[in-house]
């Protein structure tokens, strides 16, 4: 499984435990040669958004946290 999601070019992971959201954000990080995108909007995202290359924080329903830690923030996704 592990391998297969490398491989990918994307790996969309929707956990609720933040420790395993940054264990799988280091995981792909030292697999992989490319920057590592993490996308969250709640405060079990944190880890994650600060753990990849490039963290994006959706403010809103979820609250600031994830916004408050990433390297950009959207208002809203479409």
């Amino acid at each position: 499984m592990v391998n297969r999601i490398l491989r990918s070019i994307l790996a969309f992971v929707c956990i609720d435990t933040l420790i395993i959201q940054a264990a799988i954000t280091r995981l792909v990080k030292a697999n992989v040669s490319g920057a590592v995108l993490a996308i969250g909007d709640g405060a079990n995202d944190v880890a994650m958004l600060q753990e990849a290359d490039v963290g994006v924080g959706i403010s809103g329903q979820e609250g600031m946290q994830a916004a408050l830690a990433s390297d950009y923030t959207i208002t809203q996704v479409l």
